[in-house]
């Protein structure tokens, strides 16, 4: 019955190629073995990752646990400091850009602690037993979203009736692309951990409170301290806890609530907590807010960033796209997208109280997310809302079609681009994004690899005139990984980014420790701006800015207060064998660059 209602749905005539991949889906989902089958799908989904290799931030993770990288340590309620990065310490904060970790226009007050325990936890133990394979820890991570997917699959029982509903959700969510970012970078597993206990707060308290077992109020409350040790975003557990009790609970809304003051209070002494010990992000130019300190950035910022996350988790638009001039159209795209969405599940959600509650939930859970730009890694709570909600109509559907009824032609159109989004089109998506990393990282060590290879880099001082913004970060912290010589400074004066987007530059040789760098349209554009709230925290004409060796003079800002053109002063001589000058080319190789006589002037531009 189930394949003949869908194959109705689909096609009124012969059967097509995605009605018969549907049908045959539904029959394995919905059977006696559908978490067994959901779950060796993933996990084959998942299995690239076992070639990856670490990445990006790994490498920092695994230079702070092997204490190989020459910082202040931050004497905070972390077990390594990896997730504690900057904390304002002047001292320290001289040493991440004397290390290339930030640039030189930094804020100096610039913030970014995370406290995350149990996820450094998990993370010593790939470093310390397995640090030089990648494929076992990307192993752990698919465990973790394994685990997630067998708990959730426990919720959606408890709350769906049917088994079109629970298997159509599950199949949603494990399939859903945007979480595979989470299991192939390993320095986003706190997303996997906060999420499975976030699931399992959910499953224990609702059998609590369905079935009167007491022992439920113990695990959830186990699993809610949990969580806020493995990840901040743990929090949004509160809106589906939220939810149930406005929607579900069997002794109504206000007792509903009043259940959740144990929970409420755990967040309390968390959050008090965490602030004490001086967690938190500040400076970091509407990055990362702080819906606390900051409420009106942060409301502003949320009204339009919970518009664009919404159009990702419901179709097909990549959140990390929402920057820039890209934003009004990503948002009019979403804000149709959700209109169509609502005209789907309208029925559902008036006739099917669990439906409600997956859409409440899901919208208050997207508000924690909205602290950092839209990202899909950040859609791991939203999604089980939103799966919810959509294996509620699919079930819909299949009684609808039971009882001899029919759904508008309208509705079935929008559900087969569901279909088409979230199940073909994510499926298939879903190990090239596991991969993906891969070759981004092959990259980034390739790029990293033409410094060592062709420079004698030890205890040098490099002066990179414009590595990209993606990759000076991570040169240092790459090579302690790899036991590569190491050198003392490296220094970034622009980035790539700056210079190939057409902004004309221009270095002079002003005498034998200074060259001056012009921008025709300033530093800081792109994503060089999270590192500085350039309007609040403005750097005035002839402010010097000092560092281990070298200083920096702003000489003219831009009409929005940016700098354009900047002193750098050296406190060796230019042409000193010390000084490694290189500027990154088309071929994303670092090649030498040679500093022009004194009074002269040329270009900045890459070339092959």
């Amino acid at each position: 019955m189930i394949k003949d209602s869908i194959q109705e749905g689909l096609d009124t005539g012969k059967p097509t190629l995605v009605s018969r991949l549907v049908s045959k889906a539904l029959s394995l989902i919905t059977s006696d073995h559908a978490l067994r089958n959901i779950l060796i799908l993933t996990f084959v989904l998942c299995a690239p990752g076992l070639l990856v290799d670490i990445h990006t931030d790994d490498y920092w993770h695994f230079g702070f646990i092997k204490d190989a990288i020459p910082l202040n340590e931050i004497k905070d309620l972390s077990l390594f400091g990896l997730f504690s990065f900057a904390n304002a310490d002047p001292e320290r904060f001289n040493q991440l850009i004397d290390l290339g970790f930030l640039p030189w226009w930094s804020y100096d007050g610039y913030k970014l602690m995370f406290w995350r325990p149990l996820t450094e936890a998990t993370h010593w133990i790939d470093y310390t037993f397995w640090p030089s394979h990648g494929g076992v820890m990307h192993f752990q991570s698919i465990l973790w979203y394994l685990g997630l997917l067998a708990v959730l699959c426990k919720l959606y029982g408890r709350l769906h009736t049917g088994k079109v509903a629970v298997g159509v959700a599950l199949l949603l969510y494990a399939l859903d692309a945007s979480h595979a970012v989470n299991v192939t970078w390993i320095a986003g597993r706190n997303a996997l951990l906060a999420t499975l206990f976030g699931v399992s707060v959910l499953y224990f308290h609702i059998r609590a409170r369905q079935d009167a077992w007491l022992p439920g109020y113990g695990l959830a409350m186990l699993s809610l301290v949990v969580g806020l040790l493995s990840a901040e975003y743990h929090i949004a557990v509160g809106a589906y806890l939220f939810a149930f009790a406005v929607t579900l609970d069997k002794k109504g809304p206000v007792k509903g609530l009043l259940c959740l003051m144990p929970y409420l209070l755990v967040v309390a002494v968390w959050w008090i907590t965490y602030k004490n010990a001086g967690f938190g992000s500040g400076g970091t130019n509407g990055f990362y807010l702080d819906p606390v300190e900051d409420p009106v950035t942060y409301l502003f910022a949320m009204g339009h960033r919970i518009v664009a996350l919404m159009g990702t988790q419901w179709g097909f638009i990549p959140a990390d796209l929402y920057r820039g001039g890209a934003r009004p159209y990503i948002f009019g795209i979403s804000v149709v997208l959700l209109l169509s969405v609502i005209y789907l599940l309208l029925p559902v959600l008036k006739e099917n109280k669990a439906a409600r509650f997956w859409g409440i939930g899901m919208v208050i859970s997207a508000l924690p997310v909205c602290v950092p730009p839209p990202s899909d890694r950040l859609l791991m709570y939203v999604g089980i809302g939103a799966c919810g909600m959509l294996g509620a109509f699919f079930q819909y559907w299949y009684d609808q079609h039971s009882k001899g009824h029919r759904i508008a032609k309208s509705r079935i159109n929008i559900a087969k681009m569901m279909i088409g989004f979230h199940i073909l089109l994510s499926g298939l998506l879903f190990p090239a994004v596991i991969y993906s990393t891969q070759i981004t990282g092959d990259g980034i060590r390739a790029s990293a690899s033409t410094i060592v290879d062709n420079n004698e880099i030890n205890d040098k001082k490099l002066v990179l005139l414009n590595a990209p913004a993606w990759l000076n970060g991570y040169l240092y912290s790459i090579w302690v990984y790899e036991a590569e010589p190491l050198p003392e400074k490296i220094w970034g004066l622009t980035t790539w980014n700056t210079i190939k987007k057409g902004n004309e530059g221009f270095l002079t040789t002003l005498n034998r420790h200074e060259v001056r760098v012009s921008l025709k349209d300033g530093f800081m554009t792109s994503i060089d701006k999270i590192y500085r709230d350039y309007e609040n925290y403005t750097l005035h004409v002839g402010h010097v800015l000092k560092f281990g060796g070298m200083s920096v003079r702003i000489v003219e800002l831009t009409d929005d207060l940016r700098p354009k053109t900047v002193d750098f002063i050296f406190d060796q001589a230019l042409d000193d064998p010390a000084l490694i000058w290189l500027i990154y080319n088309e071929d994303d190789e670092f090649v030498e660059f040679s500093i022009p006589d004194v009074g002269m002037t040329v270009p900045l531009k890459v070339s092959s």
